[in-house]
C-alpha cells in the first residue's frame, strides 16, 4: 500500500499555521494514503475534545480529515513485536550514569512501528531526537550531551537493532510538506492574485513565511537548511513556470 505516516507533530505544525488544509491536497498529489496511528489520534483529537479546550478547534478539523479519508487512523494488530523492538533498542540505548534517557514515547514508537508493518515511502515527523535516532544517533549524542552538560554513553549494539529495524525508513517533515506544496503551486493558488501584484515579492515571502512558521511551530530545521531550501524550492518553481 502507498502511503505516508504521520507522527502528530507535523499536523500540529500545519495546523498551528492554519495549512492544515494542505493535508487533503497532498494526499491528492500523493496518490496513496496518509495515515496515523491510534496513539496520534488520541493526542489530536481526543484529548483535546476530552480534557482541555485549548485545541478544540484543531481537533475538530484533524477530525474533519479523518472522516473524509484524507487521513486514515491505521491497524495496529501485528505490530506488538516491532513496537517492544524499538522500545528496547531506542529507551535503553543513551544512559547517563545508571540512568537510562527516555528518548521516544508511544506515540513515536506507535508510529515507527505502523511505517515498518505496511512498508510506508515514509514517515512525517517535526520531532529532532527520532529523526536522528533514524538519520544520524551519534550527533544525537552530541546534541544530548551539549544540552545535558555531561557524558552519554550509546550502547552500540542497540543502535544497530534499531537502524537494521529502520533501515528502508525515510524521513520527512512538515518543513518538505509545504516546500513540495509550493513547488506544486498549491500555496500559491490559494491567494486572490490581487496580493501578487501588490507584493512585489510575493513568491518569496511566501516560501520563507511558510518555512519559518512550521520551524517556529515544532519543526527541527535549521536555520542552514531553510536558506538552502529556499534556493532550491525557489529554482524549481521559476523552472516550471518557464
Amino acid at each position: 500500500m502507498k502511503c505516508l505516516v504521520f507522527d502528530s507533530g507535523p499536523v500540529i505544525s500545519l495546523s498551528l499555521n492554519n495549512l492544515l488544509w494542505l493535508i487533503a491536497k497532498l494526499r491528492k498529489e500523493f496518490g496513496g494514503h496518509f495515515l496515523i496511528s491510534r496513539s496520534v489520534e488520541k493526542e489530536l483529537i481526543d484529548n483535546p475534545l476530552n480534557r482541555t479546550k485549548r485545541f478544540i478547534l484543531e481537533a475538530l478539523n484533524v477530525m474533519s480529515l479523518v472522516a473524509s479519508g484524507d487521513l486514515n487512523v491505521a491497524r495496529a494488530e501485528g505490530i506488538k513485536e516491532i513496537y517492544d523492538k524499538i522500545d528496547h533498542s531506542t529507551n535503553k540505548a543513551f544512559s547517563s550514569g545508571d540512568s537510562y534517557i527516555t528518548l521516544m514515547h508511544p506515540g513515536e514508537i506507535e508510529t515507527i512501528a505502523i511505517t515498518i508493518k505496511y512498508k510506508a515511502e515514509a514517515i512525517v515527523v517535526d520531532e529532532r531526537n527520532t529523526r536522528l535516532l533514524i538519520e544520524e544517533p551519534r550527533a544525537l549524542k552530541r546534541i544530548l550531551e551539549k544540552k545535558l552538560h555531561r557524558k552519554i554513553n550509546m550502547e552500540k549494539y542497540r543502535i544497530k537493532e534499531f537502524q537494521d529495524l529502520v533501515k528502508d525508513v525515510k524521513v520527512i517533515r512538515s518543513a518538505e510538506l509545504v516546500a513540495v506544496a509550493y513547488e506544486k503551486g498549491i500555496l500559491q493558488s490559494s491567494f486572490p492574485d490581487e496580493v501578487r501584484k501588490i507584493e512585489r515579492e510575493f513568491d518569496k515571502h511566501l516560501l520563507e513565511g511558510v518555512l519559518w512558521g512550521v520551524k517556529l511551530r515544532g519543526c527541527s530545521v535549521s536555520d542552514h537548511e531553510i536558506e538552502a531550501m529556499k534556493k532550491s524550492v525557489m529554482k524549481a518553481w521559476k523552472n516550471q513556470k518557464l
